[in-house]
C-alpha cells in the first residue's frame, strides 16, 4: 500500500516539474515582445502577419498561482500595434496612420493554440498542485504558509519551491514540531518576491526584452 502511494506521488511530482517546465516555455514564446515599426511593416508585406490588434494600454491580468500574459486594450486612441507571426510568437510597436491603413487589409484571429495550451497547463497545475496540498500532511511548514508560497510568488515559483522543501512522496516523513506558520509564508513570499523581480529587472536591462519580454 505505501510503495503504490508513493508511486503515485513520484508520478505527480514529475507531471508538475514538466508540466511547469512546458508552461514556463510556452509563456516565454508567446509573450508580447517589443519590436520596431519596420519589423512591422516587414511582417505585413510578407504576409507573416497571423493575428493583429490595435490597443491603446496594456492590462496585466495575473492569477494568484500562475500569471498571464499582458492583454492589449482598446482606448480612445489607439497607437499600439499587436500582431501574432506563424510561429506562435508576438510583437508590438507603436503603429502610425500608415500601418492603420495597411492594417485594413489585413485577416487576423488565425492566431496559433500556444497561449491555450500554456491557460490549460496552469489550470490544471493549480488544480494537482492544491489537491496534494490539501490531502498530504505538511513537513516544514503548515498548509496556510504553503498556501501563501503558492499563490503569492509569480511564475509559479512556489511550487517548485514547494516541492523541493516538502518531499510528500518520501518514506517516513513526519511533520517538524515547529512548522512555519502562514505569517511566515506572507513575509517569506514577499522579500522572495520582491528579490525575484530585481533579479528579472536586472536580466532584463542587461539581456533586452528579446530575451527577457515582461510577463504579466
Amino acid at each position: 500500500m505505501t510503495r503504490t502511494k508513493i508511486a503515485w506521488w513520484q508520478l505527480l511530482r514529475i507531471a508538475l516539474i514538466v508540466g511547469w517546465i512546458t508552461w514556463a516555455a510556452l509563456t516565454w514564446w508567446t509573450t508580447p515582445r517589443e519590436a520596431s515599426l519596420a519589423h512591422a511593416r516587414q511582417d505585413i508585406a510578407a504576409d507573416r502577419v497571423v493575428d493583429y490588434q490595435w490597443g491603446s494600454e496594456w492590462r496585466k491580468d495575473s492569477s494568484l498561482l500562475w500569471p498571464s500574459n499582458p492583454v492589449l486594450e482598446s482606448g480612445a486612441h489607439d497607437r499600439i500595434f499587436l500582431w501574432e507571426t506563424p510561429d506562435g510568437r508576438s510583437y508590438y510597436t507603436d503603429g502610425d496612420d500608415a500601418l492603420h491603413q495597411a492594417t485594413t487589409a489585413l485577416n487576423g484571429h488565425h492566431g496559433s493554440a500556444l497561449p491555450t495550451i500554456a491557460s490549460g497547463l496552469a489550470i490544471a497545475g493549480v488544480l494537482l498542485t492544491l489537491w496534494a496540498l490539501l490531502s498530504t500532511d505538511p513537513v516544514t511548514g503548515t498548509k496556510w504558509f504553503w498556501f501563501w508560497i503558492l499563490t503569492l510568488l509569480p511564475f509559479g515559483v512556489g511550487l517548485l519551491w514547494w516541492l523541493a522543501r516538502e518531499r510528500p512522496w518520501a518514506r517516513d516523513v513526519r511533520p517538524r514540531e515547529k512548522r512555519h506558520r502562514w505569517y511566515a509564508g506572507i513575509g517569506y513570499s514577499f522579500l522572495a518576491g520582491l528579490g525575484l523581480s530585481i533579479v528579472l529587472m536586472l536580466l532584463r536591462a542587461w539581456l533586452g526584452d528579446g530575451v527577457m519580454p515582461i510577463v504579466g
